[in-house]
């Protein structure tokens, strides 16, 4: 293979290159494109030289910016390269191109491929389909690939990579999409989409299958047909999604999105099984027909996947539209053919059920905030006495954030409340100056006590440990047992499991001691817990009929609501996607009337608070959240009552007193004049264009305006809030003019204002937590509010790429101060 340097246009070859390409002198070349690559072109190169091919096939990188940044981000330029440049050597040559160049720029994202011309033949038409005979040539030729490298370990070392998609992701890709093609979208079809969606981190996890050896964008547009006098009957190109898959993932994919439904009905079980008799011809073992069956129905799930994310990051073309639709329609009807949602279902039903081992301490995260967390709640049966206790251990802080409540009706709300606490040295025992705590799970997954004995705070009024008050010092003591009381329901998105439980057990306040006996929950996290990135309405409900609940909503900034729980009764348990919750903020800030609608159940709740337990979180870099948290009395829209726990996470804006109203006079001339200046500077740049933010930013002054933006970048992100973050985000900028990339590196330090600086990419530069890349045209557009980052990053404008748990807390830093306390509405209350 040649080494020559990379084309960034095909206006770039010369006839020395392709000599020195090829091995051997080219007297001339004409060049045609071929297809309507969506992230790459790709021509036709015919020679007039004495080699032995007439033609060969030339593919780089698109020359749009914001399209290649794609390209560069998802991964595809580099592992084409890889696989012509390497795997495709080990493999049988009988479905696969020559290739002369397979070279790669992992500075700016170019990339070149020359391949053997698979000529004379014609190219697949997914949105015709093809034969049944032209299918069977296909997956044989597949099978064969498979099994030329079938458990080799360093293969799947070399092509394995972590998904790029969370379940969180396409919950809020989803509005998007529905919006964009929701009326194209059959009936019958919008429910497979929808359960995919909700189980999807289930389903990509799923390992009851081999891997193997994956195209992953196996359809008939990158298949080639040989006509008479072409070297093979089946030519596979555009490997650019390559990876280490479910072994039947491109069988499927194939056969149910490259077939009409009626052929794919009529031959699917003889193309599976002439696939699965060519993998054991091959030496494939310990692969049963019934497990390939079983992977070709649950891979069915890939296309509606496909179909649901591509159209969302590539560019939009009429054809590629039409396409998309196609392939939603046939692997939808596929599931649907080959109850595939039972396998869905079953694998999710295993997914929920809670490991007993996990019952134990887990080995810390390297996130300072990781957080180990240990939740128990309970209420009386008459409602009239209600107790939480939270122990969360945060090793990389050193410390354990303890709190516990004792609340009820018409009586003082006692809180023992311990931000900063020691580790335990044994066990789970808190131990402090003020009070000792012990949670010991005495029967995995079935009975939990929590023991506590030491000096509270009594509040007759409640909201004052939101203000950071301290209460009148009491006596408490607690000894609780919270025994299950249904099904223990873990969570997919997150390290986390909750159960309903009955509680019973002794409460001591001062010398009176009452006895608990009812109703309750506990649940167990470990994780990343970063309650200042988001806000979130958290809920609970015991029904007189035996019906549970337990759901959250979270809420990040500029982004879709997510939603997770359960609901669950004698008969079972349902999992909860979407709360729709309503509530306002009265001034005190403490919860009042909320009620949620849960979907898909359909359920509407209302919860009504009659005794409050809040507590004011500080992070170390001084944000706020405030966690206002209620006991309340519950009743469903169809007159079933009962008794739960209602909370809100709302972040809010740290304000101190001031002694002086001088000070405070002069802060709020400074605000108001900082609101004056900011709208004038927004009226002013809503009367500009935006045709001239592009024309300026792709013009020759486009790169001094880029470094502009950066310099004032530090000064937009609220210094406060950015210390003790400790991370780097990398902006890769590319000029749609010259085609270059300006890097720059936003350094959040542990102390210190937030700094920026020109970045390098490739080897030798530091690693980026978060990496953005985007068009100089978007990051002007940004920068004066004309796009909204968040539908940006979704539909690919900015591609967006490393740790993207870290995205929220970087929205926050970048967004604009929340408005001050008082009366907000959040939802809709009639």
């Amino acid at each position: 293979m040649s080494s020559v340097e990379v084309l960034h246009s095909v206006d770039d070859l010369t006839h020395d290159w392709l000599t020195r390409a090829l091995g051997a002198p080219v007297r001339s070349f004409t060049v045609g494109p071929i297809g309507t690559g969506q992230v790459s072109g790709t021509f036709r190169i015919v020679l007039d030289w004495d080699g032995d091919a007439s033609s060969v096939v030339l593919k780089i990188a698109d020359a749009d910016p914001s399209v290649r940044a794609t390209g560069v981000s998802m991964g595809i330029y580099e592992r084409e390269v890889a696989f012509y440049g390497g795997i495709a050597g080990r493999l049988p040559s009988t479905a696969l191109p020559r290739s002369y160049v397979a070279e790669y720029d992992d500075v700016d994202g170019w990339f070149t491929l020359l391949l053997e011309d698979g000529s004379p033949a014609h190219p697949g038409d997914q949105i015709v389909g093809c034969s049944p005979e032209e299918a069977r040539k296909v997956v044989i030729e597949l099978a064969r690939l498979q099994a030329s490298v079938h458990g080799d370990p360093e293969l799947a070392a070399t092509i394995s990579k972590d998904p790029v998609v969370t379940g969180l992701m396409l919950e809020m890709l989803l509005p998007l999409y529905y919006e964009r093609f929701g009326t194209r979208i059959d009936d019958t079809h919008r429910p497979v989409v929808d359960q995919l969606v909700q189980s999807f981190d289930t389903w990509a996890a799923d390992r009851s299958e081999p891997r193997g050896l994956a195209h992953s964008d196996f359809r008939l547009d990158n298949i080639l047909f040989g006509e008479e006098g072409a070297a093979r009957d089946v030519t596979i190109v555009d490997w650019a999604t390559l990876e280490w898959g479910p072994l039947t993932k491109d069988l499927s994919f194939f056969i149910g999105g490259n077939l009409t439904v009626e052929d794919r009905r009529a031959h699917e079980k003889e193309l599976v099984t002439a696939y699965h008799d060519e993998l054991v011809a091959n030496g494939v073992k310990d692969f049963s027909f019934d497990q390939c069956w079983r992977g070709y129905r649950l891979n069915a799930f890939s296309g509606v996947l496909m179909a649901i994310g591509a159209p969302m990051v590539v560019v939009a073309t009429e054809r590629g539209d039409k396409m998309f639709m196609t392939m939603l329609s046939r692997h939808c009807q596929q599931v649907l053919d080959l109850d595939a949602l039972t396998l869905l279902h079953e694998i999710r039903t295993a997914a929920i059920q809670v490991d007993p081992n996990d019952e134990a301490r887990h080995e810390p995260g390297i996130d300072q905030y990781w957080n180990e967390s240990y939740y128990l709640d309970a209420i009386s049966a008459d409602g009239t006495i209600g107790a939480y206790v939270r122990a969360g251990f945060v090793p990389k802080l050193n410390r354990t954030v303890y709190t516990a409540y004792v609340v009820g009706v018409d009586r003082p709300s006692v809180g023992v409340l311990a931000y900063e606490a020691p580790l335990p040295t044994v066990g789970n025992v808190v131990e402090t100056d003020e009070f000792t705590s012990d949670l010991v799970v005495e029967e995995p997954l079935k009975k939990m006590r929590a023991t506590l004995a030491g000096t509270g705070q009594s509040y007759d009024d409640p909201a004052a440990a939101l203000r950071d008050e301290a209460g009148e010092p009491v006596h408490v003591e607690m000894d609780l047992v919270w025994e299950t009381d249904g099904e223990p329901y873990m969570y997919q998105v997150t390290s986390r499991y909750e159960m309903p439980c009955r509680v019973t057990g002794t409460i001591t306040i001062g010398d009176e001691v009452l006895t608990l006996d009812g109703p309750g929950q506990r649940d167990h996290s470990w994780g990343p817990r970063d309650w200042w990135s988001m806000d979130w309405t958290w809920a609970s409900a015991h029904l007189e009929d035996e019906t549970r609940m337990q759901t959250i909503e979270l809420r990040f900034p500029g982004m879709t609501n997510a939603t997770v729980g359960y609901e669950q009764d004698p008969k079972g348990l349902t999992e909860i996607n979407g709360m729709g919750t309503g509530y306002q903020i009265p001034e005190s800030r403490m919860p009042g009337r909320t009620i949620a609608t849960l979907e898909p159940t359909g359920t509407s709740y209302e919860w009504e608070p009659i005794a409050y337990g809040p507590l004011r979180i500080e992070a170390p870099d001084g944000r706020v959240c405030e966690f206002p948290r209620a006991m309340a009395r519950v009743t469903t829209s169809d007159g079933r009552t009962g008794l739960g726990w209602i909370e809100w996470g709302h972040n809010v804006v740290p304000t101190k007193d001031s002694d002086s109203p001088v000070i405070a006079a002069a802060q709020r001339f400074g605000r108001t004049a900082k609101e004056r200046a900011t709208a004038a500077a927004t009226r002013a740049v809503a009367a500009v264009p935006g045709s001239a933010y592009d024309g300026l930013m792709n013009s020759r002054a486009g790169r001094p305006v880029t470094a502009a933006i950066f310099k004032a970048l530090p000064g937009q992100i609220n210094r406060a809030a950015a210390e003790g973050v400790d991370a780097l985000i990398r902006f890769k900028v590319t000029d749609a003019k010259s085609g270059g990339v300006d890097v720059f590196d936003l350094t959040l330090p542990l102390t210190g204002a937030p700094t920026v600086a020109r970045g390098i990419v490739g080897k030798g530069a530091p690693d980026a937590r978060l990496t953005l890349m985007l068009s100089s045209a978007d990051l002007m557009a940004l920068a004066t509010n004309r796009i909204d980052a968040t539908e940006a990053a979704l539909t690919r404008r900015i591609v967006v790429e490393g740790d993207l748990h870290f995205v929220p807390t970087f929205a926050a830093l970048m967004a604009k101060p929340a408005a001050g306390a008082g009366q907000t509405q959040v939802g809709h209350i009639d």
